[in-house]
């Protein structure tokens, strides 16, 4: 299975054309491809094609060319960054260096050409990339008429194993949204954001040092609309059996094979199955190696079949020695003699003898054997064991844990069951691992399963269940289901349970939610939607509310210390017509960049307020 990449960055735009330069499309593809030819990523140089600042015939041969040349079993990577063009009929073109806005059926390239010739290529596997304005049309034009074809925009990251197959279209922007540049990184926010996911390995949601159509673009998804507004990523398929592996962090995914592999050589010396001295130089070679070579030496092929049970520990020690005598590594130290027969035990290496000795000298010989089978015990016990920075049982148990906690909560949305106990279950379990200090990307996975929990589940739980009253200062009932309230506690616990990780929350629907008494320091609930909601005595220090809405929120303090934390909070934007608040500390925030201050319902003895402030909300009337 070969991974093949066309690249194609136009920037160079003519002024009579109608369209602007762009700055930094030539920089997208450099940045593309430095990751796509490192091995590290799973490259290779001489499958890497880069195109710059080419005309619409150019590059409609080259892509004829590149999707001509596919077999079945490749992946193929399509990327283009430039000019993205609606006609008058809602069609998107892709423009070049002779395109014409006054001429665009001749001068730029369809999407519709675009899908006749992928449709009719060989390879089962391909993404298509897109950074450019509208680009979210694309996806709709090429998967048109198919009727296994999907097209959504990301709620969250399904789970797959990275062997399916489809076409897929991973765009820059949705239909009438258009693709940002980054000055200060020079780079178009998607394609910057793309390469960043992979080298950073952020882009692998399950940290398993694979990073798959489905993991890139729940990353993207996540994180482009951070740094631009109103952009946000849209996916699209056709004859989908499910995501595939379109960048691969090889050291990782290595390094814990390696891990692994040197636990099990030093359980095997523990129990004695193979010898001290042999288990330390095993150890030596794979520190020593080159990682990223290891798996094409007989060597990595010998230690696979005995973690797989195929070879038993005689054996494998005698075949290990036989390649390094044939074949012996420059980073290895010469090996010592061989092993002595599988059907007896090693437990020291005794030198050969050719006269036998007498009883004086036997007793010498054992006695010397055992000191040296001792001394090695405690070298290897005290200085080669606790050397070893990675505890493998810890993060298998992580993985377990949110294996475990996906697939339980995964049942419970895709069944609509009502069994809200096993959905509590699933949470305390991915609460649990906050005592265990889990290391920050295990914690990111876990917040990113219950944000996709609470995105998906928190319209279907608003009605269900008794309504509660908080106290007879709102007499409005809300509705508070457990288990929306112990994942967004669960959330707050592993955001802080080491360095602070965002927690994004934007663009949920938490009206008539009664999130009273709650920690969201830090959260992100840009445009979410809290009419009706009560967030009293809430903890909401740093916390960005950007364009979210207000209507008939209350928000009261009524706890010792009786005030509701908003200090240093974020409101441009926010609506907050008809809201209730009172005993509020507002220290720090910039509440006055809201809208709707007229239509307050009611305010009172607000803390924090600088004198301008007073001045500019005199005109809210409780």
């Amino acid at each position: 299975m070969t991974r093949r990449v066309l690249l194609i960055g136009v920037g160079g735009y003519a002024p009579e054309s109608g369209l602007t330069a762009l700055q930094h499309a030539g920089n997208d593809v450099a940045l593309l491809q430095e990751l796509l030819v490192d091995p590290q990523f799973g490259g290779d140089p001489g499958m890497v094609t880069v195109l710059h600042d080419v005309t619409r015939g150019e590059a409609e041969r080259a892509i004829f060319r590149f999707l001509k040349d596919l077999e079945r079993d490749d992946i193929a990577l399509i990327h283009f960054s430039g000019h993205g063009v609606q006609d008058a009929s809602g069609g998107l073109y892709l423009c070049f260096t002779d395109t014409q806005l006054s001429a665009l059926e001749i001068t730029a390239l369809p999407i519709e050409t675009l899908r006749r010739l992928i449709d009719n290529q060989r390879a089962r596997r391909v993404l298509i990339t897109l950074d450019c304005c509208y680009s979210g049309i694309a996806g709709d034009q090429l998967t048109r008429g198919d009727m296994s074809s999907v097209s959504r925009n990301l709620q969250g990251v399904e789970e797959d194993f990275g062997h399916g197959q489809g076409v897929y279209v991973l765009s820059a922007a949705g239909r009438t949204q258009t693709a940002k540049e980054d000055a200060e990184v020079k780079a178009g926010v998607f394609t910057w954001h793309i390469a960043e996911g992979i080298r950073t390995g952020q882009a692998d949601l399950d940290s398993d040092g694979r990073i798959t159509v489905s993991e890139l673009a729940g990353y993207l998804q996540r994180e482009v609309p951070k740094d631009a507004a109103r952009q946000t990523p849209h996916l699209s398929a056709r004859n989908v059996t499910g995501s595939f592996v379109v960048a691969e962090n090889r050291l990782m995914r290595l390094g814990e094979k390696v891990t692994a592999f040197r636990a099990l050589v030093r359980r095997l010396a523990m129990e004695r199955n193979i010898g001290l001295s042999f288990a330390g130089d095993v150890d030596e070679w794979l520190e020593t190696s080159d990682v990223l070579t290891m798996p094409e030496t007989r060597q990595w092929e010998l230690l696979e079949a005995m973690e797989a049970g195929k070879v038993v520990a005689a054996d494998f020690q005698e075949r290990w020695r036989g390649l390094n005598r044939s074949a012996p590594l420059q980073s290895q130290q010469p090996l010592e003699p061989d092993a002595p027969a599988a059907s007896e035990p090693e437990h020291s290496e005794m030198p050969d003898r050719t006269v036998a000795p007498s009883k004086g000298e036997t007793r010498r010989w054992i006695g010397i054997a055992g000191l040296l089978g001792l001394i090695c015990a405690v070298a290897f016990t005290y200085f080669l064991w606790p050397a070893q920075p990675t505890k493998l049982p810890q993060k298998t148990e992580y993985t377990k844990i949110l294996a475990s906690a996906r697939s339980g909560l995964k049942a419970m949305i895709d069944n609509k069951a009502p069994n809200i106990d096993k959905r509590l279950d699933a949470i305390v379990l991915i609460k649990s691992m906050v005592d265990r200090k889990p290391p920050d990307h295990i914690r990111r996975d876990a917040i990113d399963i219950l944000t996709s929990y609470i995105r998906n589940n928190v319209d279907e739980r608003r009605g269900p269940g008794e309504q509660v009253e908080f106290n007879e200062k709102i007499p409005e009932k809300h509705y508070r289901p457990a288990d929306i309230v112990k994942a967004l506690e669960a959330l707050q616990l592993l955001r802080s349970a080491g360095s602070p990780l965002e927690v994004n929350l934007g663009s949920i629907d938490f009206s008539k939610m009664g999130l009273y008494a709650l920690d969201f320091e830090g959260f992100y609930f840009g445009h979410a939607n809290f009419t009706d909601a009560a967030l009293s005595d809430c903890k909401c220090l740093s916390a960005d509310f950007r364009h979210a809405i207000f209507h008939n929120t209350a928000t009261w303090g009524t706890r010792k210390p009786a005030v509701a934390n908003f200090r240093k909070t974020r409101f441009e934007r926010a609506d907050l017509r008809a809201s209730k608040w009172a005993n509020v500390d507002f220290t720090g925030s910039n509440i006055e960049k809201s809208v709707g201050h007229e239509g307050v319902a009611y305010f009172k003895d607000i803390k924090g307020l600088s004198e301008q402030q007073w001045t500019y909300f005199s005109r809210w009337r409780p």
